[in-house]
């Protein structure tokens, strides 16, 4: 160092969670119209030649999806997924990040909510992400509820187990925690299938009422690096259950009939509900919560659990 030189301060901003920044990922993707994979932690939108109204679609879409105020110079200032979910754990520190699951277990407590009211039990996708829209969830509705969130602990080996043992192993944490029904199991896209079997076996304990958001069909193809995690050594075949089972889905969704199909084979009509047009796709993924928070409310309401 020389004379003239300032010595390096350490920043004063908190590191982002890991799920913010690929959340942020996300949406640099959909705003530039290009796949996830093509986006990275570091991707600059103005080296990507995002105009003025892209940027102010997304300063919204982030203020609207976390409940905050970012200053209007946000992007300019954080132009990267990485930077972006920096500066928002800076105005949401109240917030606390997901953690990984404690050892041997599967189960995250998102959110804290009222005392009393039943919890949600959340089984999210191919990734976490939407354990954190599930969190923000849970504190927009009312009253606010818990939740709980199932997810693939990766500090444990993989196991060449099916769903019905892995789902099995699950339903024992629920029933430590949770042991009295009625359960309540909201699941999207991946995890739909997997909790249609934990909603079964739930549902030969006390009443289950299950939601299905933009359910998957089981026995899809999966990436590589979630299929062997969830779905163990087979393609799982749906069975009839007990629970009460709904259904939501955003609009366009691709091949919508065709995934609810295997369901209401076994199971017969599914009552499904399906989001306005003006709804981005798949809004259940770091989408605006405003959308959806109607239609849980609407579905906990149904199902007698609204206080």
């Amino acid at each position: 160092m020389n004379a003239n030189s300032s010595p390096t301060l350490p920043s004063l901003r908190p590191e982002p969670p890991e799920e913010w920044v690929l959340l942020m990922q996300q949406y640099w993707a959909d705003l530039l119209e290009v796949s996830y994979e093509e986006v990275g932690p570091r991707t600059d939108l103005f080296e990507r030649g995002a105009d003025s109204f892209e940027l102010v679609y997304l300063h919204t879409r982030i203020e609207a999806r976390f409940e905050i105020t970012l200053p209007d110079h946000a992007l300019i200032e954080a132009p990267t997924p990485w930077e972006m979910a920096q500066m928002i754990a800076e105005h949401a520190r109240a917030h606390e990040p997901l953690s990984i699951p404690p050892p041997g277990k599967a189960m995250l407590r998102v959110s804290q909510g009222e005392p009393g009211l039943l919890p949600l039990i959340v089984m999210p996708g191919g990734d976490r992400v939407f354990l954190i829209d599930a969190g923000w969830l849970s504190r927009l509705l009312q009253p606010p509820r818990t939740v709980l969130g199932i997810t693939a602990n990766r500090d444990l080996p993989l196991q060449d187990q099916w769903v019905e043992q892995q789902a099995a192993l699950w339903v024992e944490e629920i029933l430590s925690e949770v042991p009295q029904g009625p359960w309540l199991v909201l699941s999207i896209c991946l995890g739909t299938c997997l909790a249609w079997e934990v909603a079964g076996q739930l549902a030969t304990h006390g009443p289950t009422h299950l939601l299905l958001l933009d359910p998957m069909q089981p026995g899809a193809e999966t990436p590589e690096n979630v299929g062997p995690r969830w779905f163990g050594s087979r393609e799982y075949v749906v069975r009839p259950i007990d629970a009460e089972v709904s259904a939501l889905m955003s609009p366009n969704f691709l091949h919508r009939e065709k995934r609810l199909a295997p369901f209401e084979a076994a199971q017969g009509p599914i009552p499904l509900r399906i989001l306005p047009e003006e709804v981005p796709a798949h809004a259940f993924i770091g989408g605006p919560m405003r959308y959806i928070v109607p239609e849980v409310q609407r579905w906990l309401d149904r199902v007698g659990a609204g206080r």
